[in-house]
């Protein structure tokens, strides 16, 4: 392209040189009048910023559709809603457990099934210490299972009491809120009147209008012992339950090392069984202890946790209708860029019964255009201005898209600015328009970018001096939006001359071919 750009500019320069030779010639007068009317611009040193502009709406980095892992089911509870921020591992909603906890019980009675044969395949005792061991391990089980039961009843009672406990300083605490309502009520109601007599003795006297103070006063106070009593009840009787349950916890303690040790004592006194019967049985507990496992995972698997903190951003399920399932997780970004009147738009979505985002990271992809993508680079600081909020924050370019997009035979690659951690406030899907800055240069010579021409490998200026126009080759640095650097072949102070377009018949031919000839050369691309 720069070759073929090269050719066209050096045919149209000798086509523009010879026209305007011609006219010179022809019309030298004309000639004239265009150097006197031509703008000129004296050569100084400022900053030179180059920038690219993009468009784009933010979007998060981060957005999990969250599915059960499991089997699908029959929705129960929900446990978030949306705009809740989530901790890892949280509940967010819950399946029918009737099957699984069926499934779990199945699995567990097998998996004592095997071990009681497995007992059966190594017991080697006589049929009387056979008969024996079995009470006593018939009798530890039992003395075991009525302790968790008696847990289990400490841990109900417990419950209950501490429900019922709570309802009664409920109670009390309403009974004290309107004893000392009605205990304002009374003081409201009191309503003072004031005399004078002849002798000027001020008299003032109170009436209680409504209800006696005194005897709503002694309602709060009667009120107030109330409560006190009904907590110290309450105190005192979960205490009793508490000790309750370690007494209870102690006894389940107990009966299962007498357990234990009545199953030991047991193998002890059995005789040796043959080996392959043993480890026939021994792996029939460990099958129905895969069970149990598998059996406990589906259990779980019915609950649906957060696999990472977050905000829920969607919640799809519903109360008592079915829950699809898989076991994915995927991310989700939206963004729509252009770059200067170019613009594209992609879409990426994910479903999931409760979807989770990060608020706290949020990124903007932009489409920029071919010509301006290689001035781009990571790191590069943006200023990201949201026109609806009148806000304006600060991002970073962190990627770069090598894959290019063709749109309506317009070429465009994705660029994506991640916005610094002020960017809380940003909604997302807000539109942002973005000035990319690609390069600075301090206190270096500019000039207008409109009085430099290129062609070919060639760069020059008009530089007037005492009245006189000449061209002077220079070499230019960094091409940015108010001018362009020369880094040589011009000092501080110099004047140029800037083409100008005039409307006169008999000078516009003239200073179409000067200013034909420095457009030839002319570009917004580096140089």
């Amino acid at each position: 392209m720069n070759r073929r750009r090269v050719f066209v500019n050096s045919v149209l320069g000798v086509a523009l040189v010879g026209a305007g030779l011609g006219t010179y010639l022809s019309v030298s007068s004309a000639g004239q009048s265009t150097a006197q009317a031509a703008r000129t611009v004296v050569v100084s040193k400022a900053n030179l910023t180059s920038t690219v502009t993009a468009t784009g709406n933010a979007e998060v980095v981060t957005s999990i559709g969250v599915e059960l892992e499991g089997s699908a089911g029959v929705v129960r509870k929900i446990y978030v809603k949306e705009g809740q921020k989530v901790t890892k591992g949280q509940k967010l909603l819950q399946i029918d457990q009737t099957a699984a906890k069926q499934a779990l019980k199945t699995a567990k009675n097998g998996l004592r099934s095997a071990e009681a044969s497995y007992e059966t395949t190594t017991q080697g005792q006589s049929a009387d210490e056979l008969a024996q061991n079995n009470a006593s391990i018939a009798a530890s089980r039992t003395s075991l299972a009525n302790a968790r039961t008696g847990l289990k009843q400490a841990k109900a009672s417990y419950s209950l009491d501490k429900k019922q406990t709570a309802t009664t300083v409920d109670i009390a605490e309403d009974a004290v809120d309107q004893a000392e309502d009605a205990y304002d009520d009374a003081k409201d109601a009191q309503t003072s009147t004031t005399s004078t007599d002849a002798s000027g003795t001020v008299t003032t006297t109170t009436t209680d209008t409504a209800a006696s103070t005194d005897s709503a006063e002694a309602a709060v106070t009667s009120a107030r012992n109330a409560l006190t009593q009904a907590k110290q009840s309450r105190d005192s009787t979960l205490l009793k339950d508490r000790q309750a349950i370690e007494s209870q916890e102690g006894q389940v303690a107990s009966a299962q090392k007498a357990l234990s040790s009545q199953v030991a004592a047991a193998n002890v006194a059995a005789q040796p069984a043959r080996a392959g019967a043993v480890k026939s049985a021994q792996v029939q507990i460990d099958n129905a202890q895969v069970a149990v496992d598998e059996a406990q995972t589906t259990l779980d698997e019915t609950v649906l946790r957060a696999p990472a903190a977050g905000t829920v951003a969607d919640v799809t399920a519903v109360k008592g209708q079915s829950s699809g399932s898989s076991s994915s997780s995927s991310s989700s970004s939206s963004s729509s860029s252009s770059t200067t009147s170019t613009s594209s738009t992609s879409t990426s979505t994910t479903s999931g019964l409760v979807t989770l985002t990060d608020l706290d990271k949020k990124q903007i992809e932009a489409s920029v255009a071919e010509a301006d993508v290689t001035k781009v680079k990571v790191g590069q600081k943006v200023s990201v201005v949201f026109a609806a909020t009148d806000t304006t924050v600060v991002g970073t370019v962190t990627a770069i898209a090598t894959q290019d997009t063709v749109t309506n035979n317009v070429v465009t690659y994705a660029v994506t600015v991640t916005l610094d951690g002020n960017a809380a406030a940003v909604r997302i899907g807000q539109s942002a328009s973005m000035t990319i800055t690609t390069g600075t240069a301090t206190g270096v010579l500019v000039a207008p970018s409109s009085a430099v021409t290129t062609a070919g490998d060639r760069t020059t200026v008009t530089r007037r001096v005492n009245g006189v126009d000449s061209p002077v080759v220079v070499e230019t640095g960094l091409v940015g939006t108010s001018g362009t650097e020369i880094s040589s072949g011009l000092a501080e102070g110099d004047t140029l001359v800037v083409p100008t377009t005039t409307t006169a018949s008999s000078t516009s031919t003239t200073s179409s071919g000067a200013g034909g000839l420095g457009g030839v050369g002319g570009g917004g691309g580096p140089r």
